[in-house]
């Protein structure tokens, strides 16, 4: 007997929330799961050590109209450097059974990572 594999793909945009309530879509509707990225972040000001990220997921454009999948906290930036200095890498990952995870890259790059508010868990269609 052999395993069937079964295709899964996200139902709606996994997004992340933006200054203004507006959403940015980071994992667009339909894409196959599991996916991967990576991205660089850092805190808008030189005395910040921390920042926060909320993905939502839906269709609307109006972040409070979504479901949250998790806000995340990332603190342990270095304060007072430039801003070269304070970018950091991140990974983040939805899995097979529709998990979004983030992670630092590399793993020992300074960041502390909590998960505020959510269950981190997508939808997903078959």
């Amino acid at each position: 007997m052999s395993d069937i594999q079964v295709d899964r793909i996200l139902a709606t945009d996994v997004s992340l929330v933006i200054h203004d309530g507006r959403v940015w879509p980071f994992f667009p509707k339909g894409r196959d799961i599991p996916i991967k990225t990576h991205k660089k972040v850092a805190p808008n000001q030189l005395n910040e050590d921390s920042i926060e990220m909320h993905f939502v997921q839906g269709d609307s454009p109006v972040a409070s109209e979504n479901r949250t999948v998790g806000k995340w906290k990332f603190s342990g930036f270095p304060v007072g450097e430039n801003h070269d200095d304070r970018v950091r890498e991140l990974s983040f990952a939805i899995d097979g059974d529709g998990l979004l995870t983030v992670t630092p890259v590399p793993e020992d790059n300074g960041l502390t990572i909590h998960l505020l508010e959510g269950d981190a868990q997508v939808e997903y269609k078959e």
